[in-house]
């Protein structure tokens, strides 16, 4: 049969194909459409996104469910042949596509392509505004999907919220409350929030000498729960490799011999701290990049740090230097193959280069106070606990 047959003499022999789970392919109608494969277009690269164009190699009359990493993209043109989309980020995407047939009994499985986007920058800022006000210390934004997770610290309660960033003014809706059970010296405040699957992981940490949690949430729950899994003196941040949680422990910050990184495996039945590294500077932020674990290192938690790495694959890593001398760095991430940093005393966001150490300033001279940041969708959005707000930056997307 040619590709060409017209789909209405098509839809009228679908009746006879196999409604088995899968398609048996017994009949050469159903055969046909399920030989359908996706075509790709690159329409345009800038800066800071990819165009792409994703179209159905025939029946270009039907109508299709797309799907970008098993989500499904809502009223995708119409659900015609074509799908334009956007990549904002690097990595690597799984594009999919299903013919929709609603009167025949064939049972057409998914056709995927994968995609690898690779050379996106941070672009240069063009609008900055205040996209959330008057939150209670808005800390460690985390995303998924298109929900930013963020922190808040209210009266006896840390609180865990959300907010979809596709909305111009968005609701922010509560994910969980967690009792501080503070006493009067303590601000137990949380201090890392990171996903794994649909379970968020929260570090807790405190002023006093008393141990934090680490807590898990599904947050695909009814109504969401904080079960602590671990307790650690002073968790400053968390990153996954597999199933191991990476913990960066601040000690006592009088005790610089107490800085650890510790990982435990969140799928044991028995939760087990295990020593990675004792550096002798205080772990704040960590990020991996493959079996590579970057971590910003300060000698104390107020002034100057450094940028350094170890291979967790290793027995006994030992730690390599990537930038020194620096102000106070707060928070590392990467963005597909680029580390990016935030420098608080210089209110800058830099682009790091991980062989040489050379920083290019990305967003210089950004708002006052902010504590962190994460991008996303071509924008940059940041929070300051201070200010009590989060803002966005918008980005310019010049042409490659």
């Amino acid at each position: 049969m040619k590709k060409t047959l017209l789909i209405t003499a098509l839809l009228s022999t679908l009746f006879s194909c196999s409604n088995d789970d899968e398609l048996s392919n017994s009949t050469s109608e159903c055969s046909e459409l399920d030989k359908i494969k996706i075509v790709t277009n690159n329409k345009s690269t800038t800066t800071c996104e990819a165009k792409y164009e994703f179209n159905s190699d025939s029946f270009s009359n039907l109508k299709y469910d797309w799907y970008i990493n098993n989500k499904r993209i809502d009223n995708s043109t119409e659900n015609t042949s074509t799908l334009s989309y956007t990549f904002t980020e690097n990595g690597t995407y799984e594009i999919c596509m299903k013919p929709i047939v609603t009167n025949g009994t064939c049972t057409l499985q998914k056709k995927c392509i994968t995609l690898d986007i690779e050379d996106l920058k941070i672009g240069t800022v063009k609008d900055i505004q205040d996209y959330l006000v008057g939150l209670d210390g808005p800390m460690n934004p985390v995303l998924k999907g298109n929900e930013l997770y963020f922190s808040e610290s209210i009266r006896s309660f840390n609180r865990i919220s959300k907010i979809d960033i596709t909305e111009a003014t968005p609701t922010i809706k509560e994910v969980v409350l967690i009792p501080k059970s503070a006493t009067l010296f303590e601000v137990p405040l949380i201090s890392a929030l990171v996903f794994k699957d649909n379970i968020l992981y929260a570090a807790e940490s405190r002023n006093g000498n008393n141990l934090g949690n680490i807590y898990k949430i599904d947050v695909t729950a009814d109504s969401p729960k904080a079960e602590s899994i671990a307790k650690f003196l002073k968790p400053t941040d968390l990153a996954f490799k597999g199933n191991d949680l990476y913990v960066a422990d601040l000690g006592n910050s009088t005790n610089s011999d107490q800085s650890t990184i510790y990982k435990i495996d969140v799928t044991s039945s028995e939760i087990k701290k295990e020593v990675v590294i004792k550096p002798t500077l205080a772990p704040i932020s960590i990020a991996f990049k493959g079996d590579e674990l970057f971590m910003i290192l300060r000698p104390n938690r107020f002034s100057g740090g450094q940028i350094s790495k170890i291979n967790v694959t290793k027995n006994s890593p030992q730690l390599t230097d990537i930038a020194t001398g620096l102000n106070l760095p707060r928070k590392i991430t990467f963005i597909g193959n680029d580390l990016y940093l935030f420098d608080y005393s210089l209110k800058e966001i830099l682009r790091v280069d991980t062989g040489s150490g050379a920083m290019t300033s990305i967003i210089s001279n950004g708002p006052d106070n902010f504590q962190n940041f994460i991008f996303t969708n071509g924008a940059v959005f940041l929070t300051s606990y201070t200010k009590r707000k989060i803002q966005k930056i918008t980005l310019n997307c010049s042409e490659l």
